[in-house]
């Protein structure tokens, strides 16, 4: 019994840190995305190189990778929502 309730806490936890860590690449990823972006459009109507467009190929992923977390991370959540 003893022994349940420490994999039950300990799950909790790792699931609290891969939500910790989805938020977290879903800020800088957002964040990169915009910069890449504004980055872009401004450039086009400047009709000059756009200096920080690489951004967005780092913030897409980091999008998508948040995503997936979150979503791994409050399975369980959903699938009790669906349930209902």
């Amino acid at each position: 019994m003893n022994n349940e309730l420490n994999l039950n806490e300990k799950h909790e936890q790792a699931k609290k840190r891969i939500k910790i860590i989805a938020f977290f690449c879903l800020f800088i990823g957002l964040v990169l995305t915009i910069i890449g972006f504004v980055d872009f459009f401004t450039s086009v109507a400047n009709n000059t190189m756009p200096s920080l467009f690489f951004m967005l190929f780092i913030g897409f992923p980091l999008l998508g990778i948040g995503i997936s977390l979150l979503a791994f991370g409050f399975r369980k959540e959903i699938m009790r929502y669906n349930k209902n």
